[in-house]
């Protein structure tokens, strides 16, 4: 604890002051270049501006403003979303596929999602990427789901869904998914 004038006694550690800008007079600076006062007022800032960036919304929130905004069909992006993560945020693949969506980093990229890993970021994303898709293959769901799974030079390659077990595979199960219907866990993400 210091003592800092006009404030009293101050845990340093807590506020980022050293003792020697603390016990100086309130006119002279710190090692920093600036008052006690304004390095207390900076940290306390800090805090404020970082609980401020990151707030709390449910998934289908995300889900349901996503496909308004790209639009494309909301239970196509939760059946996506079911079966890339089983809606597992914090979820990294093998091949390096993050978060809800399963994005890859270069596609992240390309999308300009900034941070793959905050759900809202990621699923918006896709579903920018999905309504791009559904521009190309005009509303096409399989070809759309076979263009997320394998991409879409694949999908031209092959002039359609791509002989890949893996795809073939995934645009069946998503599409039966779609049918049958999906239920969002009804959980709140923190996102920035």
């Amino acid at each position: 604890m210091i003592y800092i004038n006009g404030l009293g006694y101050v845990d340093e550690g807590v506020y980022g002051v050293t003792s020697t800008s603390a016990t100086q007079p309130s006119n002279v600076t710190s090692t920093r270049g600036v008052s006690p006062f304004d390095d207390i007022l900076s940290v306390e800032t800090a805090k404020l501006d970082a609980e401020e960036s990151t707030k709390e919304i449910s998934l289908n929130d995300i889900f349901k403003e996503a496909a308004k905004k790209y639009n494309v069909s909301e239970d196509l992006l939760k059946a996506i979303g079911y079966h890339e993560s089983r809606f597992q945020t914090d979820v990294v693949s093998q091949a390096g596929a993050i978060g809800v969506m399963q994005l890859m980093p270069s596609t992240a990229e390309y999308l300009g999602v900034e941070d793959p890993r905050d759900p809202y970021q990621n699923i918006m994303g896709a579903a920018k990427l999905l309504g791009k898709l559904s521009e190309m293959y005009d509303g096409n769901q399989s070809l759309m789901l076979a263009a997320y799974n394998a991409g879409s030079g694949n999908v031209e390659k092959y002039g359609g869904i791509p002989p890949f077990k893996e795809t073939q595979e995934y645009v069946a199960k998503v599409l039966a998914t779609l049918s049958s219907g999906v239920d969002v866990p009804d959980k709140n993400v923190s996102i920035n």
